[in-house]
């Protein structure tokens, strides 16, 4: 079943909170700002918002669901920032500068971090949560496409020119996957066993890696490009995105097979999935909508 949800202004960002009582849609009203909308996910009603001075790129919520960590990217200049925001209350508590296109962020399972990588430059922030303070920064071959912590924490894997693997005690780089492969989306199962990625390429091609030793379990052939990659909550399935031919395909992990593909009616790119695996929220490059698979 699909769902289409507008908003009247490009969607370029959502999350959800981790009850799945949530969803937050960054609305980006060009050249004024962006609002964030909190909607009520069980009939989608926007039941409040907080403005953000500059374009929402990125988001994420806190596993804890006290708060939602928002990647801002100024109209003019090259430093972006985070807005820290209180969902109690919707109240911007501390703005952090950051990079330029801050659109990647990815929080640790246990809300201690939250990795920011840029789209546009080879960074990713870690910022401490308990006092909002930058404590390190990895550098990278290029921007960021995609970031995945670990479900342990004990790796964060860093999609940009190469697969980079941080280790997650010291933030530095310990190993290169994947050589001449550049994958726009990653998506680790639940269990910790495997992570899948996805690249850009002409044929289009999904990588299966054991996260164990890194190595590479599987390689499978797609029938199109896939641009990003969500792992549901029981790790059976992955739904990968394909603006190519506007479709969201399913991926059996039990034996790495395309089983399904859904049309959605636009160009989907990102994908969020609420937390009982219910529902896969999807962004697109079609203006002001979200599509909704099994609302």
């Amino acid at each position: 079943m699909v769902k289409t949800l507008s908003f009247g202004a490009w969607v370029e960002a959502m999350a959800v909170s981790p009850g799945g009582s949530r969803l937050y849609v960054a609305r980006d009203d060009r050249g004024v700002g962006s609002h964030t909308l909190v909607l009520r996910a069980r009939d989608y009603a926007v039941v409040d918002s907080f403005k953000c001075d500059a374009s929402t790129v990125g988001l994420t919520a806190l596993p804890d669901g006290k708060y939602v960590y928002v990647g801002d990217d100024p109209y003019l200049g090259w430093i972006g920032d985070i807005s820290v925001v209180r969902t109690a209350d919707g109240s911007v508590v501390k703005d952090i500068p950051a990079l330029y296109d801050p659109a990647v962020l990815a929080a640790t399972s246990d809300s201690r971090f939250v990795y920011v990588g840029s789209s546009r430059l080879g960074r990713v922030l870690v910022i401490r949560t308990e006092d909002n303070t930058v404590v390190d920064t990895i550098v990278s071959s290029g921007p960021t496409n995609a970031l995945v912590v670990s479900p342990d924490g004990s790796r964060v894997y860093v999609a940009a020119e190469h697969l980079y693997v941080v280790s997650g005690s010291d933030n530095t780089a310990v190993d290169s996957l994947l050589p001449g492969f550049s994958p726009l989306g990653l998506a680790a199962l639940p269990d910790g066993s495997a992570l899948y990625a996805a690249g850009f390429s002409d044929t289009g091609m999904l990588y299966v890696l054991g996260l164990l030793d890194n190595s590479v379990q599987d390689s499978i052939v797609t029938p199109t490009r896939f641009h990003n990659l969500v792992a549901l909550p029981g790790g059976r399935f992955v739904y990968a995105s394909s603006p190519d031919d506007s479709s969201v395909y399913v991926i059996r992990t039990s034996d790495d097979s395309v089983i399904e593909r859904i049309p959605v009616g636009c160009e989907p790119t990102g994908l969020v999935v609420h937390p009982d695996g219910s529902r896969v929220y999807v962004t697109s490059l079609d203006p002001g909508n979200v599509v909704v698979i099994g609302y």
